[in-house]
This record gives structure tokens, C-alpha cells and sequence, in this order.
């Protein structure tokens, strides 16, 4: 965004701008995460999650065209920072539980930064009464939800023990 933000349709603006790219982003680097797992649970989250980034790309172009604006993506975003460090430490990390572990809690910290800006995008659409723009802002936290449910649960069965035996919810 290249104007000065003077009413919150601007601010609404920014932030579809920030979350545009951050799918943008994940749906490029996603592979990076994808071939380090060896864990088939945690595999097809993210193969969903991914995918899922064409879809809600889609919504927000929609959302653009309500607004009468271009998408854009910025060629620096935190989320981006977040996911080059993601990508980076996985790196660094030898494979087996404790790398499913790291990419678990590394996705989970992704997830929920997104879903905490679509919930603030949500609030300016309501705020400004876009009620189209606030449905599927909506749908999208709800295909956010879902991945951090299975995130979660996929999190505690990593770290739970059970007759002093790690049990792994990972199958290879």
C-alpha cells in the first residue's frame, strides 16, 4: 500500500495485503517443510494446509475486488521472516521426533499468527459493515481452526507418554 491510511477500509487493506502474502509465501516455500518431515500425520497437514493457500488466496482476491483495490505482495513481511526462520532452523535439526516436534510447534506459530490477522481483518470488515468481506474472512478462520486442531492434537500425542514409553503418533 502505497497511500496514506486514512479511514479503515486503508487499515482493512493492509492487513489482506499482509495476509496475501503470507499464502503467497507458504504456498512457494511449503516444500522446504514438506520434505523435511518423516512424519506421515504431520505430512498430510501440511499438504492440506498448503493446498489450501490456493483457496483462501482466492478469497482474498475477491475481498480486493470488493475494496476496488490490487492484490500485491510485498516483498518483505514478518510473516515471511517467520517462515525463512522456520525453514532455517528445520534445517538444523536431525530427523526423527525431535525435528516432528520443531516443525509441529513451528507450524502451530504460523498458523496462529495468520489466524490472528484474518480474526483483526474480520473485525474491521464487521466494523465497516462489508458483510461479504466478513463471510469469507470467517471461512477462512474456520480452514484455519481445523489446522490448528489437528496441529494440536498431533502436539500433544508427540508429547505424551505413556508407561514411561514415548509413544509416537508418527508413522513412517
Amino acid at each position: 500500500m502505497k497511500k496514506a491510511i486514512t479511514k479503515l477500509e486503508d487499515v482493512l487493506t493492509l492487513e489482506l495485503q499482509v495476509l496475501y502474502t503470507a499464502e503467497v509465501g507458504l504456498k512457494e516455500k511449503a516444500e522446504a517443510f514438506i520434505r523435511d518431515t518423516d512424519c506421515a500425520q504431520l505430512l498430510e497437514i501440511l499438504k492440506k494446509y498448503t493446498e489450501s493457500s490456493d483457496h483462501k488466496r482466492l478469497k482474498l482476491e475477491r475481498m480486493f475486488s470488493y475494496l476496488m483495490v490490487e492484490p500485491e505482495v510485498e516483498n518483505v513481511s514478518i510473516f515471511g521472516k517467520l517462515l525463512d526462520e522456520s525453514i532455517r532452523r528445520s534445517r538444523h535439526v536431525l530427523a526423527g521426533k525431535i525435528k516432528t516436534l520443531v516443525l509441529i510447534s513451528d507450524f502451530q506459530q504460523l498458523n496462529h499468527f495468520k489466524m490472528t490477522a484474518y480474526k483483526t481483518a474480520l473485525m474491521y470488515a464487521l466494523e465497516i459493515e462489508l458483510e461479504t468481506v466478513a463471510d469469507l474472512l470467517h471461512q477462512i478462520i474456520e480452514w484455519e481452526r481445523k489446522t490448528e486442531k489437528a496441529l494440536a492434537e498431533l502436539c500433544l500425542k508427540e508429547f505424551s507418554k505413556v508407561d514411561g514409553i514415548q509413544q509416537s503418533a508418527c508413522k513412517k
